[in-house]
């Protein structure tokens, strides 16, 4: 009945292939500062790509390069690291496996306003 159906999930068009999820959560200051390891969750991703190398060290190696890649002066918009960050490692996963995830960015800000 729902063969060829399409559901939409966070803006995604979604068809019977499946496209794995992965969310990753940052700690940062209110100033943009890097306060603890980025921590990732893959679901419905292959645990290696085709030459062996682990899926989540991929992903966790893309969030540190794009957190160094964005001067500590523009660290500032949590919306703007959470969307580099998702934009980063979608493109690494779907280089990696050939498929495009959903993915999703937590920005956990710790401090006071100030």
């Amino acid at each position: 009945m729902f063969e060829n159906a399409l559901i939409v999930a966070g803006g995604y068009l979604i068809g019977s292939i499946p496209v794995g999820v992965v969310v990753v959560s940052l700690v940062l200051s209110r100033k943009g500062a890097v306060l603890a390891d980025p921590l990732a969750v893959i679901d419905g991703v292959p645990a290696a790509n085709a030459e062996g190398d682990d899926m989540l060290d991929i992903v966790l190696d893309t969030v540190d390069g794009t957190l160094r890649s964005i001067p500590p002066q523009n660290r500032k918009n949590p919306e703007s690291i959470a969307e580099s960050v998702r934009r980063a490692v979608r493109a690494a996963v779907n280089e990696a496996w050939g498929k495009k995830p959903i993915c999703k960015v937590l920005v956990n800000l710790i401090g006071t306003k100030g």
